[in-house]
């Protein structure tokens, strides 16, 4: 029987590596949609792929091991509980220092166009998203509640047992890279391991980049080019026109929008929000890596 394992998040947390290296495995197939969040709700406007036909097509059907990195599942309880009722389904779920993720959050919610504040600091301080007719899913631009990774432990907890639900930090991804590979490649049950697998730096083994597809949703959806380009890109050329010169233009126009760091009142705030979820964090992932902001 196939194994469903789902890497849900959070989103710029090394999960797009981590994709393209389990994808070097034969057992194991990775969707050829980056992130085809079939699981969100339906009205949902980060659904790229939207039914299961299409999604089932996404995988090779040869392989026993599934694997879908749709990093926005993390912040849906229904979608958390949906993904959990699947035959052998597993979840790993990824935090990161919440200074470094939300300032890297906040630049690629900026580049994307679902976010239209170009002061990182007033982002951070606005009670609600301002009205925007590009933006995906206003939960994303909502800072302060995307910080909330005890909530999302949680309702992991809630609908996956201990033996199907992984926590990892994106630190131990990046500085304890052989270690915790192994970890992850033994709770989805791969066997068939190579030790030059770990040889390459972890970053240099992986080069996929987003879909110009990605950028496109500012368009309108029955414009007569988008219907074309999407069609084209998807059925024929298999996705091959991906970012490059554009993706470098617009990545790099995000994050000089947060060159200004978060100001020390709202630094402040930021880690009074994290202190009151870190004793929890522990138990759930273990010690904080050394580049976590001390709880004092």
């Amino acid at each position: 029987m196939k194994r469903n394992i789902f890497v849900i998040g959070m989103p710029k947390n090394g999960t797009t590596s981590l994709s393209e290296w389990l994808d070097c495995y034969s057992e194991i197939s990775v969707s050829s949609v980056k992130e085809p969040h079939y699981f969100l709700p339906k009205d949902n406007k980060h659904r790229s792929v939207k039914s299961k036909v299409e999604y089932d097509n996404t995988f090779n059907e040869e392989c026993e091991t599934r694997v879908d990195c749709s990093t926005l599942y993390c912040f849906y309880e229904s979608t958390i509980e949906a993904i959990s009722k699947l035959s052998n389904s597993k979840v790993v779920f990824i935090i990161r220092e919440p200074l470094a993720f939300i300032k890297s959050h906040y630049a690629q919610q900026y580049s994307t166009f679902d976010e239209v504040e170009d002061n990182f600091n007033k982002a951070w301080d606005r009670s609600e998203p301002p009205k925007n007719e590009y933006c995906r899913d206003e939960l994303l631009v909502s800072y302060k509640e995307v910080l909330n990774y005890k909530n999302i432990i949680e309702n992991i907890n809630r609908h996956f047992n201990p033996d199907s639900r992984l926590f990892i930090y994106y630190e131990d991804l990046i500085n304890h890279q052989e270690d915790t590979l192994l970890k992850i490649l033994s709770f989805i049950d791969i066997k068939n391991i190579n030790e030059n697998d770990f040889k390459l730096p972890f970053s240099n083994k992986m080069k996929r980049k987003p879909q110009l597809s990605r950028y496109l949703h500012t368009l309108n959806k029955e414009n007569v080019f988008y219907k074309m380009f999407s069609t084209f890109n998807k059925n024929i050329f298999k996705g091959v026109f991906r970012i490059s010169y554009i993706e470098n233009v617009l990545s790099k126009y995000g994050k000089e929008r947060v060159v200004e760091p978060l100001s020390l009142e709202n630094e402040k705030e930021l880690y009074e929000i994290m202190n009151k979820q870190y004793d929890y964090i522990i138990r759930q992932f273990g010690d904080l890596p050394d580049n976590w902001k001390p709880r004092n």
